[in-house]
């Protein structure tokens, strides 16, 4: 099914779409599916990050509605190997100055909870 909506809406729309559904476990499978992609062919996280345009983002960075699903990839990057923890602060440090690097920690520690 994953590969179906991949190819019907592409790699960058269909987070946006996933992002925003209410999450049945029908989401919950597909954005499973999309980490598990990601992480599969190797995406960055700085890769994932633009392809959700997220560093496009003009207005406020934290009500992007796909910011959760680049939490969740994050917390999958750092679960799978959590050698990984370097390169994530790495990148966090180069995109964000001290508050808003504070808030997407923040933000990461809420959706870290999310159970699949």
């Amino acid at each position: 099914m994953f590969e179906t909506f991949t190819r019907t809406y592409g790699e960058k729309e269909l987070p946006r779409i996933i992002a925003a559904s209410t999450m049945t476990d029908i989401d919950r499978k597909l954005e499973s599916a999309q980490l598990e992609a990601w992480l599969s062919s190797g995406k960055s996280v700085e890769d994932v990050f633009d392809l959700l345009r997220l560093n496009l983002t003009k207005d406020d960075f934290f009500k992007n509605p796909v910011l959760s699903i680049w939490v969740s990839y994050l917390n999958t990057i750092v679960t799978d190997n959590p050698n990984k923890m370097s390169e994530v602060l790495s990148f966090l440090k180069t995109r964000f100055t001290t508050t808003p690097l504070l808030r997407t920690l923040a933000k990461a520690k809420q959706f870290g909870k999310r159970s699949y």
